[in-house]
C-alpha cells in the first residue's frame, strides 16, 4: 500500500498541489581526490 502510494504522488505531483516546478543552484568546491581516482571515473556516492 505504502509503494503505490509513493508512485501515485511521484508520479502525479500535479494532482496534490504540485503545480510549479521548483529549481535550486549551488556553488562550492569538492574534494579533487573524489574527482581523480586512479581508476580515471569520479567517486559519484561522494559526489551526490
Amino acid at each position: 500500500m505504502c509503494f503505490s502510494v509513493t508512485g501515485l504522488t511521484l508520479n502525479h505531483p500535479t494532482w496534490f498541489g504540485g503545480v510549479h516546478e521548483t529549481t535550486e543552484r549551488f556553488e562550492g568546491t569538492v574534494d579533487r581526490a573524489w574527482v581523480d581516482r586512479e581508476d580515471g571515473t569520479p567517486d559519484w556516492l561522494r559526489l551526490a
